[in-house]
């Protein structure tokens, strides 16, 4: 102790200790900004022309890019993972603070991505880099045509309004369920009987939620799945919606989805989540 008291009784020994701290604080903050985070995956289908882009299309690429005429920071050829199916699977690398590398990200920050053939640009969009970690989804075009780009194949409208004059949001059976929630889960637009509900029944052993689960088929579902998650909330104000466990990302099997909470398990909000992906 006294070395050092002596050490720090000197202006000039002062000046040193203050320079050496400054240089480990700028030392300390570049070496920040190389730290990796977990890369950030942007994935989807692909449809050009009506014509959906499959993994043997190993000619189709997909590129991020900082503007639409720059180098790609990642890349993926179609078919490059066989466990990504008829997926594209593009993994954007992520770093904290100002990136220091050209093939880096940041939280926040705008790409393009890029449809590619060999020669010419098929499609782009933009997306928003978010948190680390995040998988995101991004599909371009449709393999279900859409021509007045409502969310709602042309074929399932005529199908179900005779038309193309029911926009996604319309709600023709008054029901509360708006055209294109309707469409993800298989009800009928028309009929303000059929709808997803669920239901609650008290029983000895505890209580039963359920509702009925139904198949993607018919006009309108070429190539998709429908797929359901039941969830639950304590607090329909502050709290997050969790799944429920061994009832999330179930495949639809015409039957019925069913959870028993047993006595004593603290009072829950529920409900159900539909949505439909590609067949795998």
């Amino acid at each position: 102790m006294k070395h050092i008291s002596k050490l720090l009784s000197s202006g000039r020994a002062l000046a040193v200790v203050a320079a050496l701290l400054s240089m480990a604080c700028l030392w300390n903050f570049k070496a920040s900004a190389l730290i990796r985070e977990p890369d950030n995956v942007i994935y989807g289908m692909i449809s050009i022309r009506g014509q959906a882009i499959t993994a043997q299309d190993f000619m189709i690429t997909v590129e991020a890019r900082r503007s639409l005429n720059g180098p790609a920071i990642a890349q993926y050829q179609m078919g490059e993972l066989a466990g990504a199916g008829d997926f594209y699977s593009l993994r954007i690398p992520l770093e904290s603070l100002t990136p220091t590398s050209a093939a880096s990200t940041g939280t926040g920050e705008t790409v393009f991505i890029v449809v590619m053939d060999a020669e010419d640009m098929l499609d782009s969009k933009t997306i928003q880099i978010g948190a680390r970690g995040k998988f995101t989804r991004l599909d371009f075009g449709s393999a279900l045509p859409d021509s007045d780009n409502d969310g709602l194949p042309d074929a399932w409208e005529n199908a179900v309004f005779g038309n193309l004059d029911q926009g996604r949001d319309g709600d023709l059976d008054r029901d509360g369920t708006g055209n294109f929630a309707e469409y993800l889960a298989g009800t009928s637009p028309t009929d303000p009987a059929d709808s997803l509900r669920l239901t609650i029944k008290s029983e000895a052993t505890g209580q039963v939620v359920s509702f009925r689960s139904r198949p993607a088929s018919g006009i309108g579902y070429l190539g998709l799945q429908r797929r359901y998650s039941l969830e639950y909330n304590t607090n329909l104000v502050t709290a997050m919606w969790s799944g429920v466990e061994g009832s999330t990302n179930l495949v639809a099997d015409s039957g019925e989805i069913r959870h028993r909470a047993a006595v004593g398990t603290p009072d829950r909000f529920y409900r159900a989540r539909v949505w439909l992906q590609a067949l795998p």
